[in-house]
């Protein structure tokens, strides 16, 4: 399980099991270690929740992405770097989450 906290957002906790192994690698290997209410969680950067977000295709976590998208809270260079990474893994996907990279505020 990953988890993020942004000051603007709640904590939000998403699972990995749907996800391929490179993906979890990359969620590893970029996650940071927080201790939050008696227990450890990965907390991962809000570039890789977005992408988590808008994969999962539920309502909610495509209307919260948007919503980072637009926080001030990302860096589109690290966002593009991320996406690059899992191109193979987003597929169909890559080409549209790449376009909302424009809305990311440097």
């Amino acid at each position: 399980m990953f988890g993020i906290g942004l000051l603007d957002f709640n904590i939000d906790i998403l699972s990995v099991s749907n996800y391929s192994f490179h993906f979890k690698n990359l969620l590893s290997t970029n996650a940071k270690r927080i201790f939050f209410n008696n227990h450890n969680l990965n907390m991962i950067s809000p570039e890789l929740l977005i992408i988590m977000k808008f994969t999962t295709s539920r309502e909610k976590d495509i209307n919260d992405a948007f919503l980072l998208l637009g926080s001030e809270k990302l860096s589109k260079e690290k966002y593009l770097n991320c996406l690059k990474e899992l191109k193979i893994e987003l597929k169909d996907d890559f080409d549209t989450l790449k376009m909302y990279a424009e809305l990311i505020k440097d």
